[in-house]
């Protein structure tokens, strides 16, 4: 069931930055993003994620759903979705895919997929902002955008509790025809049942203060080295390590 929601989050690193806006103030739009960014940044917390996507045509019935859980402290962070894993630290992150058993390392990244704010940097880079509101209503700060007709978001809206500047929603639409490999084998199937656009949805809950302990993120847990050779540590003997980035 949760096929579509995996390869939707995937899909946001394909999509190609836009030329640059024109003639629109995105001023109090970036200092928003920031803060909100440097509440995540600042941790360490932990929180759940619950994902939707939903057909144009009827956004209120999810067709696919997908929940997972974040920890994050600093640069480090810690992501888990069915079927996958994702550890960073400073040194390395690592993905787990437990149906193929396989250890994907790389260098880590400034935008790591577990970021909460990453679909929302990736669509402004990859659209053009036609329209931004913001307004408050009770204990949230609501954030929407709109796009102009080529970009690959329609619209998105942004929900922000205020006391504590965490994230609880987003919403946005993407259309399905400017997501690669979204629909390989089942395309005629699989945009008739989502239409133009697909509605997704990003449920953030159960927010909680972490410790601080950093022995979750330690990549010894996972992989040791054996002169230049990577090893996998013995409670992942079954996985093959691949290696996605050179010089480790």
């Amino acid at each position: 069931m949760y096929r579509t929601i995996v390869l939707l989050i995937a899909s946001l690193i394909w999509l190609p930055a836009a030329n640059a806006q024109e003639k629109l103030d995105t001023g109090r739009l970036e200092t928003l993003l920031a803060k909100v960014r440097d509440v995540y940044r600042n941790g360490p917390m932990s929180f759940n994620v619950r994902y939707t996507a939903a057909a144009e045509s009827q956004p209120a019935l999810p067709l696919d759903s997908i929940q997972g859980e974040v920890a994050v402290n600093g640069v480090y962070c810690y992501y888990r979705l069915p079927g996958m894993e994702t550890i960073t630290n400073p040194r390395y992150n690592i993905i787990l895919f437990k149906e193929d058993k396989l250890m994907y390392l790389t260098k880590p990244s400034v935008q790591a997929v577990q970021d909460p704010m990453l679909p929302v940097r990736t669509l402004l880079k990859a659209g053009k902002l036609q329209e931004i509101a913001v307004r408050e209503e009770g204990k949230h700060q609501l954030l929407s955008m709109t796009f102009d007709a080529q970009s690959a978001c329609r619209n998105m809206l942004l929900e922000i509790e205020k006391s504590t500047g965490y994230v609880q929603h987003i919403r946005y639409e993407l259309k399905t025809e400017l997501l690669p490999g979204l629909f390989n084998g089942e395309a005629d199937e699989d945009r008739t049942t989502y239409g133009k656009f697909v509605i997704v949805r990003m449920v953030f809950y159960n927010y909680k203060k972490l410790d601080g302990d950093l022995g979750r993120f330690d990549e010894k847990n996972f992989f040791y080295l054996d002169g230049t050779e990577f090893k996998t540590a013995s409670a992942y003997n079954d996985y093959t390590i691949f290696k996605g980035t050179p010089n480790l």
